[in-house]
């Protein structure tokens, strides 16, 4: 039950975050045509995609080749993994949110009795600051890894999870605070900023987020 987790260690480097960018903009594709589309030699681009493929950012299937000749196909996809790799890598304050968040609930987890107060007050404020114009709240929350999935029924379907190891250990506070994140991003967007749930572990791959309603 609940989401996967997502490594947000390293960056990825700048020629395989290249490579796996015209995956995440293009569509699962073969070597020949990533590179046709880089401008870059096969060999290279078939070397960042074996690394990629090891740190999980990048899925390989095997396909029969056309009309039947050669060898078969290869073709690779970015997985949530490598979409968040994407989205999280050279944004300032998605990796400062990142660390802090991480370092916060693990304090508050250790030092507080009642530590679930002030952790969704502290995610609103994180929320404030990470609001951007026009974004919205899963446009946030896929730029932090978060892998957002919309419901027909309106919820969000939260497949990845950056802080997991934390969040399975700490849930009444990490929760919250992602929980006042979204409170956050909900207010500077011209939403209610008030209510909403977080359900974590809801479902198989996947919590399960009920957003705040509208300003009204």
């Amino acid at each position: 039950m609940g989401p996967a987790p997502v490594l947000v260690g390293a960056p990825v480097p700048e020629p395989r975050r290249r490579v796996l960018g015209t995956l995440v903009d293009a569509g699962p594709d073969d070597v020949a045509g990533i590179a046709a589309t880089l401008g870059a030699h096969p060999n290279m681009v078939r070397r960042h995609l074996e690394a990629l493929a090891s740190d999980g950012l990048v899925s390989v299937t095997t396909a029969e080749a056309r009309h039947g000749r050669g060898r078969p196909a290869r073709w690779y996809a970015a997985t949530d993994a490598g979409r968040v790799a994407v989205a999280v890598t050279g944004d300032v304050l998605a990796t400062e949110y990142l660390g802090l968040a991480e370092a916060f609930v693990e304090y508050v987890a250790a030092s507080s009795p009642r530590p679930a107060v002030g952790a969704r007050g502290v995610g609103r404020t994180w929320g404030r600051r990470l609001a951007r114009d026009g974004e919205g709240v899963v446009g946030m929350l896929a730029r932090l890894g978060f892998s957002p999935e919309r419901r027909p029924d309106g919820a969000v379907r939260l497949r990845t999870c950056p802080l997991l190891e934390s969040a399975a250990a700490h849930p009444e506070v990490a929760c919250e605070v992602h929980l006042g994140l979204v409170q956050g991003v909900s207010a500077a967007s011209g939403g209610s900023g008030r209510g909403g749930s977080l359900h974590p572990f809801a479902e198989p791959g996947a919590c399960l987020l009920v957003l705040p309603p509208a300003a009204g």
